[in-house]
């Protein structure tokens, strides 16, 4: 049976969309459990969906590491930055992955579909990005770089395999 954890950011309880539904999911099973963080809330300090993701890390690497769970980020992009920043410290603190390790299972999951965003508040030129990609390529001094500090790191610290997603329940 595989579970499903849902965390959700707003500024405060008036801005909890769909709290109830949420909640008949939870009750039903649909569900498992909501995690919710408040950033606006009176006296207290603001806690984004990221912080809810760390405040949970030995859950989140269990899912993700061990269970093959998928995560996926609706938001801004700056929700996008957080939580990615929150999955590299959890690999990097929690599961002990060296800095470089942690970096490359973060960008595996989103390779292998494990990792998926729909994010708004950025805007991309194609052009530009493979452009800037292929002349990275076609520099020996860059290519030398990313060689000698990532790929050839693998040899000393091979990334984690990561296995492909989990099917989702009817």
């Amino acid at each position: 049976i595989n579970a499903e954890y849902m965390g959700f950011g707003c500024r405060n309880e008036d801005e909890y969309l769909f709290k109830q539904e949420i909640q008949q999911y939870i009750e039903k099973g649909i569900i498992t459990k909501a995690f919710v963080g408040y950033s606006r809330l009176p006296g207290m300090p603001k806690r984004y969906v990221q912080d809810v993701l760390y405040e949970n890390r030995e859950l989140v690497s269990e899912l993700i590491v061990n269970k093959g769970a998928c995560i996926y980020v609706c938001g801004s992009v700056s929700v996008e930055d957080g939580i990615e920043q929150s999955l590299y410290k959890i690999f990097l603190q929690h599961n002990r992955f060296p800095p470089s390790v942690a970096f490359q299972y973060v960008q595996r999951l989103r390779l292998v579909k494990r990792f998926q965003v729909d994010v708004f508040g950025v805007t991309f030129d194609f052009q530009k990005e493979i452009s800037c990609f292929q002349d990275m390529w076609t520099s020996p001094h860059l290519r030398e770089i990313i060689e000698r500090n990532i790929i050839s790191d693998w040899d000393h610290n091979p990334p984690p395999t990561i296995p492909p997603a989990t099917s989702k329940k009817p």
